[in-house]
């Protein structure tokens, strides 16, 4: 999982707490999109751990968007956990 910058964790409450490392970035996406992807359909709720991120460019926030958009037509809960100084900066331009 290390080549993908992310890693999933199961909560208790069943909860997936995804917690990206490093990028967010065209270099990474695609391989952090199958992680996530990969279990979204069963999911109630994600939470997004992003205080490792230290680079993020357009594939990145698309990436984010698409898991914005996704879970809001699965009706999945998002929970925005902890976040580096550069994330808190860029998400609210999503």
């Amino acid at each position: 999982m290390a080549n993908a910058y992310i890693t999933p964790k199961k909560l208790k409450d069943g909860t997936i707490k995804y917690i990206f490392h490093n990028e967010i970035s065209i270099n990474t996406v695609l391989g952090q999109r199958e992680i996530v992807f990969g279990s979204l359909m069963s999911l109630k709720k994600i939470s997004l751990n992003m205080d490792r991120v230290t680079k993020i460019d357009s594939a990145g926030l698309q990436l984010l968007y698409l898991i914005k958009l996704e879970a809001k037509k699965r009706d999945i809960e998002i929970d925005i956990g902890e976040s580096s100084k550069l994330v808190i900066e860029v998400l609210p331009k999503l």
